[in-house]
């Protein structure tokens, strides 16, 4: 070391500005995501729960077209003007269809026309285990 030579005593600032960019850049990215809002509709307590829906009618096909709803036998046009009552009520019921496995598929067709037809939508298919 020569005897010319003093201490430096100056900061240096390279890593000053190095650890301010990234911090400026960091910011840069996720000022954005903090200024967006999420517009939510929260769902709010009701005072008066709503009444449950109503059992769902059982609508029977049996192997030969043959319709019975809720156990009592019914032709086509009856179902159709009854679906249409049905259908007209403030809440209407859901329809369970319960085919035999021998039964057409133009004739679980056909039910499924007249209940989409006549408004009701809310239709189920029973099953059966093996």
């Amino acid at each position: 070391m020569s005897q010319n030579a003093a201490p430096i005593a100056q900061i240096n600032v390279t890593p000053l500005v190095d650890v301010l960019l990234v911090l400026l850049i960091i910011f840069m990215i996720t000022a954005p995501t903090l200024t967006d809002r999420l517009v939510l509709t929260l769902p709010q307590p009701v005072k008066h729960q709503p009444p449950p829906p109503p059992e769902p009618l059982r609508l029977r096909i049996a192997g030969d077209g043959a319709l019975a709803l809720d156990g009592q036998r019914i032709s086509a046009n009856v179902l159709a003007a009854e679906i249409a009552f049905l259908a007209a009520r403030e809440q209407p019921p859901g329809i369970e269809i319960d085919a035999d496995d021998a039964v057409a598929y133009a004739h679980i067709v056909d039910v499924l026309g007249t209940l989409k037809n006549e408004g009701l939508t809310r239709v189920s298919f029973k099953t059966h285990g093996n």
